[in-house]
């Protein structure tokens, strides 16, 4: 659910809304469909996209080759292989000529032409030059970008506020951001500090004060110390799951965009519960603690 709707698929077909209780109120009419974001949804139809309202009325016409959902009162939309945004009255912002684009954050949004990114501001301006390789979006005042190889952080007037030395560098998460050099990882701050030694084998991002990592072979999770949890982390692979098939202990949870998946402790066997998609499936799975 995003602003109280919901896109759901029937029989593999058409896309549409149900509100919290479940009921239908945007048909299934649509090839694809985005989520709701300031009151507006991208939608699909006949290989073009525009916007409807909660009303499920068509607002911004159903022209665009692609289209994503709106940010700071600007949507990305794609015409003929160049990107560009709209406001949500539908008017053109800033033109359609970039190879690449994403959603506006922290009032920037990142761009590439010839290969290279840079920033623009919602007025259209380059406030970052296009000279990076990659780049995340901000977060928290900063941008992680790549050069040469290497990653490191700028604030939004260009500034390199953590140098480009780093293999691997993730956007900050709850004050801190992932980092890599020579495959393996730790976490630095805002000041471009180590705080948790770059040496774990496998890392993911900080989520509610914990985040997973793992070092020889085990995985497990650590606060924002670096100190190890007590908490048991069932984790390895991804499978094919049937419903109502037992996983034994050292199986993956599992979890899917409909339904978080139990497990029972008393006879430590991982169960499908409440699986809401039938058959044979390959779902996405997650680390998901005891």
């Amino acid at each position: 659910m995003t602003e109280d709707l919901a896109w759901v698929r029937q029989n593999g077909s058409k896309y549409g809304f149900i509100d919290k209780t479940g009921k239908l109120v945007i048909p299934l009419q649509y090839d694809d469909a985005g989520s709701f974001s300031e009151g507006l949804a991208p939608v699909e139809q006949n290989g073009k996209w525009g916007f409807i309202n909660k009303a499920g009325k068509v607002v911004i016409p159903i022209k665009y080759d692609n289209a994503q959902s709106f940010s700071e009162g600007l949507a990305w939309v794609k015409q003929n292989d160049k990107y560009g945004f709209i406001n949500k009255a539908g008017k053109v912002v800033i033109p359609v000529q970039y190879d690449y684009a994403d959603s506006f954050s922290e009032g920037l949004a990142k761009v590439q032409q010839n290969k290279k990114w840079g920033f623009i501001d919602k007025t259209g301006k380059l406030v970052i030059p296009l000279q990076y390789d990659d780049t995340y979006s901000f977060s928290k005042g900063l941008a992680s970008v790549r050069q040469n190889d290497k990653w490191g952080f700028i604030n939004k007037a260009g500034k390199v506020m953590i140098p480009l030395q780093y293999d691997v560098a993730l956007s900050f998460s709850e004050g801190l951001a992932l980092v890599g050099q020579n495959g393996k990882y730790g976490f630095i701050d805002k000041a471009g500090k180590v705080v948790i030694p770059i040496q774990y084998d496998y890392a993911d991002d900080f989520k509610n004060g914990r985040a997973i990592v793992k070092q020889n072979g085990v995985g497990f999770f650590i606060d924002k110390q670096g100190r190890r949890l007590d908490i048991d982390l069932y984790a390895e692979e991804c499978a094919h799951v049937y419903v109502g098939k037992a996983f034994t202990r050292s199986s993956m949870l599992f979890a899917t965009n409909y339904q978080v998946l139990g497990f029972s402790t008393k006879t430590g066997r991982v169960t499908i519960r409440n699986l809401t998609i039938g058959g044979d499936k390959e779902v996405s799975c997650s680390y998901i603690p005891k």
